[in-house]
């Protein structure tokens, strides 16, 4: 079977949502995009800026319909729910998963703004970039040819910020980041901190 070269990522058929919580990659596709960035952290949004570097790598996803898997349901809710939140939620409510908890939570902040920093990305997080295999594949919304802007970046580019993943963990201000506040409009307004 001759296997083509524009495909890069493949999706099973996944019931109720989580479509990046199952994928196969090709080799040729990490040596151009690279590894997850490591300043998403610790879950949230990765998948979108993955989704974009693949967009820009000019490699293909595709959804492998006859592959199906079940993730995401919880009590024979049908609905997809984060196997994360999930979780946190059933560890209980001691000191240790209140801690893990709010660092999740600034990481979320966190990854939310390095996406607009990185990306360009305008709206509510929820609408950034490049999800599913149609947005890989054709209508990624985001401003940013290279990361951060910098046409020197190579779509693979990321460099561990050492502060970012202190403040998540510790939260500890001043938080080590610039800020954007997201509206109803879909609109980004910038807060220097």
């Amino acid at each position: 079977m001759k296997q083509d070269s524009k495909f890069g990522i493949g999706f099973p058929s996944l019931c109720c949502g989580g479509q990046w919580s199952a994928f196969a990659v090709t080799k040729a596709m990490i040596e151009k995009v690279g590894l997850c960035d490591e300043n998403i952290f610790p879950v949230f949004y990765e998948d979108n800026d993955y989704g974009v570097r693949i967009h820009l790598s000019n490699f293909k996803a595709k959804k492998f319909k006859y592959i199906p898997m079940i993730h995401g349901q919880h009590n024979g809710y049908k609905k997809y729910v984060s196997g994360t939140i999930q979780s946190i939620k059933a560890m209980g409510d001691s000191d240790e998963v209140k801690k893990w908890n709010s660092s999740i939570y600034r990481g979320r902040e966190s990854s939310e703004n390095y996406l607009v920093e990185k990306w360009g990305f305008e709206g509510e997080p929820q609408y950034f970039g490049c999800k599913t295999v149609d947005q890989i594949n054709s209508v990624c919304q985001f401003e940013y040819r290279h990361p951060f802007n910098d046409s020197a970046k190579n779509i693979s580019y990321w460099d561990f910020d050492s502060p970012r993943r202190e403040w998540i963990l510790s939260g500890q201000d001043p938080k080590p980041f610039r800020t954007f506040s997201f509206n109803q409009s879909h609109s980004v307004a910038v807060e220097i901190v």
